[in-house]
């Protein structure tokens, strides 16, 4: 009798642990997927300030919180503003896979290459999820103009 009573005890004990293991694997899981829906994945952009047309560079950084996150190849467009000034748009969308996420950063690093931008002041806009994070002021000057706060 007391064989069964220990073994019973054990079958318990195997079925709470593995129903606790469970129990977590799902709440880590949500959580994990909690945290990633809030936040941004791209948070900074590069920009050179005043630039000469020839070639100018500009590099987004991000940060990817788990496995589950991922991001579509990131796009620039140059648009005209209302009031019709120049600028150039940067984005990405964003996505999260269902299932469980392994949980490590995965940084992403983009550099969009422009050749021979016509001389002016532009604004540069990153977007995610067609929602704007950051917008910065940059002015080009023709290659062979000098910049005035040098």
């Amino acid at each position: 009798m007391k064989a069964q009573k220990g073994t019973r005890m054990v079958s318990i004990s195997r079925g709470f642990v593995l129903s606790t293991f469970v129990t977590t694997l799902v709440s880590f899981g949500m959580s994990t997927w909690l945290l990633a829906a809030e936040g941004s994945v791209l948070h900074s952009m590069d920009i050179p300030l005043n630039v000469s047309s020839d070639t100018i560079v500009i590099k987004v950084d991000g940060i990817l919180p788990n496995s589950c996150y991922n991001i579509s190849k990131i796009e620039h467009a140059m648009v005209t503003d209302d009031d019709g000034s120049p600028a150039i748009d940067i984005g990405a969308n964003t996505f999260v896979s269902p299932g469980y996420c392994l949980q490590f950063i995965r940084p992403v690093t983009e550099s969009i290459v422009f050749k021979d931008l016509e001389p002016g002041s532009y604004k540069v806009r990153l977007f995610e999820d067609n929602r704007l994070l950051i917008e910065k002021q940059m002015t080009v000057f023709e290659s062979h103009e000098v910049d005035p706060s040098e």
